[in-house]
């Protein structure tokens, strides 16, 4: 069998996540490493390819550039969020400001903005595009000017749509 698998190691935080459905219990981050690394092996002996390459092909095959940041840069595609011209890199612990520098190298022709994240997973956790090139997200997680900020949720003591200034 070959196919495509997409595989995150376990952050170091593991044992932090929150748990709303189920019985919360005890994670034990050594173990939940271990297997993750015995489920990688599993995949690569059964023929699934890498995550890297099989992801570049995907992308070239939808008709779209790929580029790629070398070691010691680090970048996570979940930082990296376009809109029109402009790309905003969230530093996060999977992308540092060596791989936004060699995003910013490699995309001449775009404008690449880093944010600092605070207390999320990355970027794309605290923020989206909008298809008209609005920035819709949270302020107490990331640093962007002009941010949309959506109304509070039912209950909570504003409900109008405002502008950060971040």
């Amino acid at each position: 069998m070959s196919g495509i698998a997409l595989v995150r190691k376990p952050g170091p935080r593991i044992s932090e996540g929150i748990v709303t459905h189920l019985q919360r219990e005890p994670v034990d981050p050594g173990r939940a490493l271990d297997q993750h690394q015995a489920y990688v092996a599993a995949l690569e002996a059964a023929g699934w390819r890498p995550e890297v390459e099989s992801v570049a092909r995907a992308v070239r095959d939808l008709g779209l550039k790929t580029v790629m940041i070398a070691r010691p840069g680090t970048l996570d595609g979940g930082d990296v969020l376009q809109s029109g011209p402009t790309v905003y890199v969230g530093r996060s612990a999977r992308t540092d400001d060596e791989g936004i520098r060699q995003l910013a190298a490699l995309l001449p022709e775009r404008r690449v903005v880093p944010v600092n994240l605070r207390g999320v997973l990355h970027l794309k956790s605290a923020v989206t595009a909008l298809p008209d090139g609005t920035l819709i997200g949270d302020p107490r997680h990331v640093d962007l000017p002009g941010l949309l900020v959506p109304p509070e949720e039912p209950g909570a003591t504003s409900s109008r749509w405002a502008a950060s200034a971040c």
